[in-house]
């Protein structure tokens, strides 16, 4: 038996896997979070504190990612919420990120060596797998349930055995326990399934096919489809603490579908959008972004998987299931008004696996074809120089990659509205105006009770995050007619611009001092004035 190829690639999943760790584990609490982690984090901390999770359909995704936190939660050396750092939550996002490099490797048997290779090194230093992979949120989690499924449902087309089709249903109520838009790679694989079997039957495609189709797999069917039930009914409903969260899973699509079709048109983008964003951003010269080389090899994959050349047979119909799958996805999200820039990693994933194709259609099949073609008895004489060609420029295309993900995650650019991955994020000021509040508490007689007063009619998020610690905030959507004279009032500027606090808070308040929390977000924090006397006058 040849273990010349699985030992090669064994090497280069070890060597490819430390590449991904390098980019996704450094300095993992610098950026200032997002409204969504924090977010996220807080929907951790009804679980973490109380043992419960209500599953909300109106913008809080599935349960795996706080079940998943608890793993990370167990073994840090913190015990409570407001111990907690960030680089913890994010650990969850960077493990999903280097099990979905290492579950590459295992698509090898279906795709090629080279192919899986290449594919998992682009997954390991591109700017948004990278990026994303660093993110305490759903999407990469997703990503690699999907993968899962795929694995699963590929090796039950290969093998029969149910044990396979088992996996499936339990990847597929994975996904659907993780995020709604998990129904759109549903489609795309259901789409990619239909066409596949068309094609391989083709010859004599009727309704007796169809029916002994139904027939032959419906046992596997069954099986996976009780193993989804099953799986999504215990998560949902949180270990049967929660008994409506299962159906609440399945009407969260309607709410999805409306938001999906243009219902929040605060995320409405053009149908380019995804397009724009992966294939040319330059905010400013010299800054480029651009996963042009996977958008380039795909395509080869692409033609490689429309013609039939240039691929193995055995290969030819998981790379043509994958063509189909990654189109289809993209067509639907393409289409669907609603964009934001995590929603590329379910296709750009399809995208990497289909450029590892194109590579090797490249390098290795085109040059081998060109040199059998002009010299029948030393065909590698013109082959070895040919894939050298292709490859030299590849490798320097993969590195001028890794480069934009450095400049992506540095302290420098990664909460920098010029990021193209950078969405409606808070900048460091949020985290300075947290350590003010705190240190003004520590300062106040009650501590950590100290009352804080916040006026904001929008997303004040990552905000809470940052005063964890303080017990005594509100949180308002309007202002009272009264009772405006807490030791510390915020209010988004907006806001004050109509009611004037510095009118009503001039005689016994300092302010307002203005945070830019966001972009298009500022708050305005007024002080009593005795207690910011004291904070200056320490901070002297």
């Amino acid at each position: 038996m040849n273990f010349a190829k699985p030992l090669l690639l064994i090497f280069a999943a070890v060597a490819i896997v430390l590449i991904a760790g390098t980019f996704r584990t450094s300095e993992l609490s610098d950026r200032p979070l997002h409204g969504d982690e924090a977010v996220n984090m807080f929907k951790f901390k009804t679980l973490y504190d109380d043992g419960t999770y209500i599953y909300d359909t109106a913008d809080y995704h599935g349960p795996t990612l706080p079940y998943l936190t608890l793993i990370a939660a167990a073994v840090h050396e913190a015990n409570d919420f407001e111990s907690f750092p960030p680089s913890m939550y994010r650990a969850v996002a960077v493990a999903a990120g280097l099990a979905l490099v290492a579950l590459t490797f295992l698509l090898a048997p279906g795709i090629g060596y080279g192919a899986a290779a290449f594919a998992a090194l682009l997954v390991a230093v591109s700017p948004a797998m990278v990026f994303y992979s660093r993110y305490y949120i759903h999407e990469m989690p997703l990503v690699v349930f999907t993968v899962l499924a795929i694995l699963a449902g590929w090796r039950y087309a290969v093998t029969g055995k149910l044990t396979w089709a088992l996996g499936l249903g339990v990847a597929l109520a994975l996904m659907h326990a993780t995020k709604e838009t998990a129904i759109i790679t549903w489609f795309a694989a259901g789409v990619a399934t239909l066409a596949l079997l068309a094609d391989h039957h083709r010859h004599h495609l009727n309704l007796d096919t169809a029916r002994n189709l139904v027939t032959h797999h419906m046992l596997a069917a069954v099986v996976a489809g009780v193993a989804w039930v099953v799986i999504a009914v215990v998560l949902f409903s949180a270990f049967f603490t929660h008994a409506r969260g299962p159906l609440d899973s399945v009407l969260a699509f309607l709410a999805y579908f409306d938001r999906g079709t243009g219902g929040e048109p605060l995320h409405v983008q053009p149908w380019h959008y995804y397009f724009t964003l992966l294939g040319w951003h330059r905010p400013v010269q010299p800054l480029i972004w651009t996963e042009a080389l996977t958008l380039s090899l795909a395509s080869v994959g692409l033609i490689a998987a429309a013609a039939g050349r240039g691929i193995a047979p055995r290969h030819l119909s998981m790379v043509r299931w994958l063509a189909v799958f990654t189109v289809t996805m993209i067509a639907v999200y393409a289409f669907i008004p609603y964009k934001t820039p995590w929603n590329v990693l379910s296709f750009l994933y399809g995208l990497m696996l289909l450029a590892g194709v194109g590579l090797m259609v490249l390098a290795w099949s085109i040059p081998r074809w060109i040199g059998t073609k002009l010299t029948a008895h030393r065909p590698a004489f013109v082959a070895v120089p040919l894939a050298v060609i292709v490859l030299v420029p590849v490798g320097w295309a993969t590195w001028q990659l890794s480069t934009q993900t450095q400049t992506t995650i540095s302290a420098r650019f990664n909460s920098d509205r010029r990021n193209p991955y950078v969405y409606a994020h808070p900048s460091r000021r949020v985290v300075e105006l947290g350590d003010r509040l705190n240190e003004l508490a520590s300062i106040h007689e009650l501590g950590t009770e100290t009352p804080v007063q916040l006026y904001d009619q929008g997303n004040y998020w990552p905000f809470p995050w940052y005063v964890r610690q303080l017990e005594n905030v509100g949180y308002f959507d309007h202002l009272p007619t009264e009772d405006l004279r807490g030791p510390i009032v915020l209010i988004e500027a907006h806001m004050d611009d109509d009611a004037k606090l510095w009118e009503a808070l001039g005689e016994t308040h300092a302010g307002p001092f203005y945070a830019g929390i966001r972009p298009d977000h500022t708050l305005a924090l007024y002080v009593r004035k005795d207690l910011w006397e004291t904070y200056i006058d320490r901070r002297r």
